[in-house]
């Protein structure tokens, strides 16, 4: 999985992920909703994510924000793969974020 994301600073995240499964590309946008706790965990919330292929909606992951909030560990919980996925009916996702500051005007 190769992602983008934007942390608003207020609960709400959107991005964009490209996925290869089974041979099978799955390029798709989301927007979700994160809480993070004062001990830098927390949980991502997707309910609108338009993965043609892979994941029902909802589906969610747990994450840490670590580094001083240059990096987010992630490990994406309780989801089960759609309809028709050869890949089972549980799929393990687990990863990382890293912050990239982005030049100034863009």
């Amino acid at each position: 999985m190769l992602a983008s994301a934007v942390f608003d600073g207020h609960g709400r995240v959107t991005g964009r992920t490209t996925e290869i499964m089974d041979g099978i590309n799955d390029t798709s946008t989301f927007s979700a909703d994160y809480t993070l706790d004062p001990d830098c965990g927390g949980t991502v919330h997707f309910t609108d994510h338009d993965h043609r292929v892979f994941f029902n909606n909802p589906h969610d992951l747990a994450m840490v924000v670590v580094d001083g909030g240059h990096r987010v560990r992630f490990v994406l919980t309780g989801t089960r793969a759609a309809p028709g996925f050869s890949g089972g009916p549980e799929v393990v996702v687990s990863g990382g974020l890293e912050r990239v500051d982005a030049a100034p005007g863009h």
